[in-house]
């Protein structure tokens, strides 16, 4: 290791804090789990569909070391990724489940929720209305629906007294906004 410039350096077990870079990766890999599940409206219990979805985000990011940006992916890979594959965490929509049709007239998508990538093939991981975890290949979701909710959600806490700023949030202006918006000094 020490002809590669390699050199061990060895930390305290309960002192997370001396490997500075690993603990940070960890950190970002986990605040951004935080923010999947919440914006999904996941319990902790799909922590390890969102750690995996973001790992897989992170690969694909343009990153920076030491001056020098690249994309993790392409580094190691020698040719960029698609990204046309890229879906929101836990949005809804429609996907086909291949098991369940044994007839032409039986409906050929299902109600379920994206979850990620699978690792193997070129599929999509999702969670079926009867909350089994599958794959499918075949997949139309609602993403804006997820947006508007959370939107919604804001909205909704930040209590009365903020409708100007969600007016103006929202794109739709009231005549009274419009009038001071082109008032001269």
């Amino acid at each position: 290791m020490r002809q590669n410039g390699i050199v061990p350096e060895y930390s305290h077990p309960n002192l997370q804090q001396q490997n500075g870079a690993a603990e940070r990766a960890n950190r970002s890999v986990l605040d951004g789990c935080r923010v999947l599940l919440a914006a999904a409206n996941l319990t902790s219990g799909y922590w390890f569909l969102a750690a995996k979805y973001k790992v897989f985000l992170m690969n694909r990011s343009l990153t920076v070391h030491r001056g020098h940006s690249f994309i993790p992916f392409t580094k190691l890979n020698g040719y960029c990724p698609d990204l046309r594959s890229i879906r929101t965490f836990g949005a809804r929509g429609y996907g086909r489940r291949e098991s369940s049709f044994k007839s032409k007239f039986v409906a050929r998508s299902e109600e379920c929720m994206f979850l990620g990538m699978s690792d193997n093939s070129a599929a999509y991981i999702v969670q079926w209305s009867d909350n089994v975890i599958g794959k499918t290949r075949q997949l139309e979701l609602d993403e804006l629906a997820l947006v508007r909710r959370n939107f919604q959600q804001l909205r909704d806490e930040s209590g009365p007294g903020t409708e100007e700023t969600s007016s103006r949030t929202t794109g739709n202006l009231s005549q009274h906004d419009d009038e001071r918006s082109l008032r001269l000094p």
